[in-house]
């Protein structure tokens, strides 16, 4: 069973990747904006902070294209905005759309000679909440009760948590790559303390879904059969997160010359290789109702 579920899992990679940038990538655009809506900066740290928004965006259309390589043709695009409002995916796929359009264009529009700031407000405004829209759209995508082990209160709980831990670490790098100091001080410590108390509140929900995985059953197998390592993959996740935040605290908290971006980047290898895993692990334990898996 392990070796289907494995198939499985290969077979679906481009929406574990989809699913491992986009929410952290969306969630780290969401408090970069946070920041260019309500700390006081000067025009110099607006204007780097605004050019590297451009990380976080990147990762998260990676993401999307990654994931439009799943639906075979391109063309099948066109057919998946006719669900809007009554199907999962394709609120999740409008729900992208929507964002990146925000994100895009004001990301382009930064870079205008003279841009108006109040309108630029009213856009990170708009980036904030449809990137909260995007999670959620990517959270319940897999809200079909014929797939028994996805059709449960855990799934969007922890995709949202993953944005949660993913997120602010990102963030933190494109902040250090921007050179906004400020990360240094509070702002730091509380973006590792909101990635921290994640990285714990997901490995409870993923153990407590590691708990249900025997009684999720069809007709040929269970889903525990399919992920036996499931709990091993959920160590995994954890050990990576914290150690990942181990080096943003000695970034953060740490005294004396500001330090080069390659610690930051190896911490955010870790997080998201933590995330990867337990989203491949989620690809793995795909069963439906009746005689298939």
């Amino acid at each position: 069973m392990i070796a289907w579920g494995f198939q499985t899992a290969v077979g679906e990679i481009t929406l574990v990747t989809f699913t491992t940038l986009a929410p952290s990538s969306v969630m780290a655009l969401m408090v970069m904006s946070g920041i260019l809506l309500f700390a006081h900066l000067s025009n110099e740290e607006r204007m780097r902070i605004n050019t590297f928004m451009i990380i976080p965006l990147v990762l998260s259309m990676i993401g999307l294209v990654a994931s439009a390589t799943h639906l075979g043709n391109p063309d099948n695009a066109l057919y998946v905005f006719t669900g809007v409002g009554r199907s999962p995916l394709s609120n999740e796929v409008f729900s992208a759309v929507v964002f990146l359009a925000f994100s895009g264009i004001y990301w382009l529009y930064s870079f205008s000679e003279n841009p108006n700031l109040p309108f630029q407000k009213v856009w990170l405004t708009c980036i904030i909440i449809s990137g909260a829209g995007f999670i959620t759209g990517i959270a319940f995508a897999y809200s079909e009760s014929t797939i028994v082990s996805w059709y449960s209160a855990y799934v969007p709980v922890n995709l949202w948590l993953n944005a949660l831990v993913g997120g602010p670490t990102l963030a933190l790098l494109s902040f250090q790559v921007a050179r906004y100091d400020r990360i240094r001080g509070l702002l730091g410590k509380v973006l590792c303390a909101i990635s921290g108390v994640a990285i714990i509140l997901n490995t409870i929900s993923f153990a407590l879904q590691d708990s249900t995985l025997p009684s999720m059953e069809n007709s040929f197998t269970t889903a525990a059969e399919l992920v036996p390592y499931y709990g091993v993959g959920v160590g995994a996740f954890a050990i990576l997160g914290l150690c990942s935040l181990t080096i943003w605290g000695r970034l953060v908290w740490g005294k004396g010359r500001r330090q080069g971006i390659v610690p930051g980047i190896v911490a955010n290898i870790l997080v998201f290789t933590g995330i990867f895993v337990m989203r491949f692990l989620f690809y793995m334990m795909h069963m439906t109702t009746g005689v298939g898996i």
